[in-house]
């Protein structure tokens, strides 16, 4: 399998993104918001997509007129030395993306639903799974994740509504939180979450024209935007700002206060499986552009060799931490400074250098005809 492909379309572009940026409403991120912002969290979690969507789409214009991938692109407007560099850093921010995630969804499929089960059995499980997804390769996992958005959606959508006898307006008072200023600078924090939009920065070459990036944007990342958003507004209402801080899976949480009938409880077990499916593939999405990078860093023909090896990297790195709420911590604080700085960063220097270029050409002409 070779790392160049062919043109992926629409569907793959949004599920590509829409996986990668909205698996994090199923971990504890929502609850730190929470408790940073107070009843404002889910207009910040919405601020913070739309800044997101702003990042991508500062990428789109430079694509429009460059239309390669990251590190050509990179490499066209900084030279070969700052697209090292940079292919450098998207490497280890989806290698950490990756480790981060897969030691939370190890810990959390632990704590719901295994609790007997070894850790070491649980991570091994997840591993030889990613390892699977990305031998498939890319084209599948948009795929298949695009089949599962509406199926998920739908299921997040019915819990969040029959919810409703739960709800409580008063929850969402005082709307300002804990103060403007605090859910301004928090807005960066949110934006962090919409890292995985890197993926398709690295692999934008594979995709046919603008429209179909600028769809992934609208849809993909808009969507995951709206459902974050949306999920961290009743979980304010049904819990608050004091009780909801003291969960640690808040879609969880609310998934087991839906009752049906004396016959029909505890669907949060359905969504275990759900949530499990949405992070292994936003896991696989991560350990394949970070092998997409190093094969394009490296000049390299085929990932399919270094599947294995980087499989156990990431079940190396995700033992490191010595608990789950460390592993917590680290995610929270690389979202709110590496992460929503490769989101910002990465946009901001590729213009400025596209700007800077277009004027030398300018400068060119002028003299030239002068």
């Amino acid at each position: 399998m070779s790392f160049q492909h062919g043109s992926m379309g629409k569907a793959e572009a949004i599920g590509i993104i829409f996986s990668t940026t909205m698996v994090r409403i199923f971990l504890s991120n929502p609850v730190y918001l929470l408790a940073t912002v107070g009843e404002i969290a889910w207009i910040v979690s919405f601020l913070g997509g739309i800044l997101g969507i702003l990042a991508f789409y500062g990428f789109l214009y430079v694509y429009k007129r460059i239309p390669e991938d990251l590190f050509d692109m990179a490499k066209n407007l900084l030279g070969l030395g700052s697209a090292r560099f940079i292919a450098v850093f998207c490497i280890g921010v989806f290698v950490l993306n990756a480790v981060l995630l897969f030691r939370q969804f190890t810990e959390n499929t632990l704590l719901t639903s295994l609790p007997n089960t070894d850790f070491q059995i649980v991570s091994l499980a997840y591993a030889v799974c990613i390892a699977i997804m990305v031998y498939i390769g890319i084209e599948g996992i948009g795929r298949s994740m695009y089949i599962i958005i509406p199926f998920g959606v739908a299921g997040l959508g019915a819990v969040l509504l029959m919810l409703y006898p739960f709800y409580c307006v008063y929850n969402l008072t005082p709307w300002r939180g804990y103060g403007l200023l605090t859910a301004a600078k928090s807005v960066v924090l949110a934006s962090g979450y919409n890292v995985g939009i890197l993926a398709l920065f690295a692999m934008a070459s594979s995709f046919p024209n603008s429209r179909t990036l600028q769809a992934a944007a609208i849809f993909g990342l808009g969507g995951s935007s709206l459902v974050k958003g949306t999920s961290l507004l009743v979980y304010t209402l049904v819990y608050g700002v004091q009780v909801g801080q003291e969960k640690v899976l808040p879609f969880f949480e609310m998934a087991r206060l839906v009752h049906l009938s004396r016959y029909l409880q505890r669907i949060e077990s359905l969504f275990i499986i759900l949530w499990v499916i949405a992070g292994v593939i936003a896991i696989a999405v991560s350990v394949y552009a970070a092998l997409f990078m190093l094969c394009k860093l490296l000049d390299l023909p085929a990932m399919r060799p270094m599947v294995p090896l980087t499989m156990l990297l990431i079940l190396g790195l995700a033992s490191l931490p010595k608990d789950i709420i460390s592993a917590i911590s680290m995610d929270n604080y690389l979202c709110s400074s590496l992460f929503a700085g490769a989101v910002y960063g990465i946009s901001a220097v590729l213009l400025i250098a596209l700007w800077v270029k277009a004027l030398r050409k300018r400068r060119g002409r002028r003299c030239t005809s002068g």
